[in-house]
This record gives C-alpha cells, sequence and structure tokens, in this order.
C-alpha cells in the first residue's frame, strides 16, 4: 500500500456546531425534513481518561469510553486542526 493510500485510511470526524438565535427552535422543529422525522430518546454515558500527569492532553489526543445500553465503545481522538463551524481531527474505535 502507498503512502498517500494508506493516509486515507484513517478515520476523520468533522464536528459541525451551529448557533441559532433565540426564539427559533420552533421554527426549525417546524421545517419539513424535522417534522416528518420520528423523535427517539437516546442516553449515553461517556467518560474521559488520562494518566495523572495528563500524557494524553498534552501530546494533543483524547481517550474516552462510551455506553450506550450494553454496548461499549473505546475511542482515541486527536486534537482538532482548527477551530470554528468544521473542526476536523483523527478518531480511532
Amino acid at each position: 500500500m502507498t503512502p498517500q493510500r494508506a493516509k486515507s485510511l484513517v478515520p476523520i470526524e468533522v464536528e459541525l456546531k451551529f448557533h441559532l438565535p433565540p426564539g427559533s427552535r420552533a421554527a426549525l422543529e417546524a421545517s419539513p425534513v424535522l417534522a416528518a422525522a420520528k423523535p427517539r430518546q437516546h442516553h449515553q454515558v461517556t467518560t474521559y481518561f488520562d494518566t495523572p500527569d495528563h500524557l494524553l492532553y498534552r501530546t494533543g489526543l483524547t481517550l474516552q469510553v462510551r455506553r450506550s445500553g450494553n454496548t461499549y465503545t473505546q475511542t482515541v481522538k486527536s486534537r482538532a486542526n482548527q477551530r470554528g463551524v468544521a473542526a476536523r481531527r483523527n478518531e480511532w474505535e
């Protein structure tokens, strides 16, 4: 496998953040796309881990374990490469 091909296989998380003006929730929920969706509740518990000397944080990594029902997912994420609306970072589960 070429180095370029191997690099493209690294999973990337893109986190989008939206800021809505006060009072806009009702209008958003009434939009045709969201109005047609059936709401669901989903309970998750996420626990973050680091070494006592914060080595993961200092090297730009986050280790989390998320529980959803009886399913656990362990994830390592790198620090986001930018701030703003669309922050990208590598992520391994």
